[in-house]
């Protein structure tokens, strides 16, 4: 069982890096729901657990958290939220990565004190993949 998790760990990992350059691209969620339902399956066949047991050991409310993070990243970044606030970034700090370093350590730990760490972490990379697009330190597939 160990090497058949392992493996499916590793199936994971790749096609997590390689999805979506492949002919038919394949989005690390769909990745990752077909790695939960390959282990699933698994364990189902071996015997070792049942599905209901495993279901109910599942942490729902923590799995809810992080979806409704990302939905409401994604929303943002939809709406131009993420891309009026590193336009924002691009005016203040230009093309200066050592000032923008700088405040971003102390933005960044500021903010950490009132916003977990979590959801604080997923609404600054799109917003800093959106700055370094903007001052032309990154080209637009970054």
């Amino acid at each position: 069982m160990l090497v058949l998790g392992g493996l499916v760990v590793a199936l994971v990992l790749i096609f997590f890096v390689v999805g979506d350059s492949l002919p038919i691209p394949i989005s690390p969620a769909t990745v990752a729901l077909l790695g939960a339902a390959l282990c699933l399956m698994i364990t189902h066949h071996s015997g070792i657990d049942s599905i209901q047991n495993i279901l109910r050991d599942v942490d729902w409310s923590t799995l809810l958290f992080f979806m409704s993070i990302f939905v409401l990243i994604g929303g943002l970044e939809k709406t131009g939220v993420i891309s009026g606030a590193s336009g924002l970034l691009a005016v203040i700090l230009g093309r200066n990565i050592a000032l923008g370093s700088i405040l971003l350590i102390l933005v960044v730990g500021l903010l950490s004190s009132l916003i977990p760490n979590i959801p604080l972490v997923v609404a600054m990379v799109p917003l800093l993949k959106e700055y370094l697009v903007n001052v032309g330190l990154c080209p637009q597939i970054c």
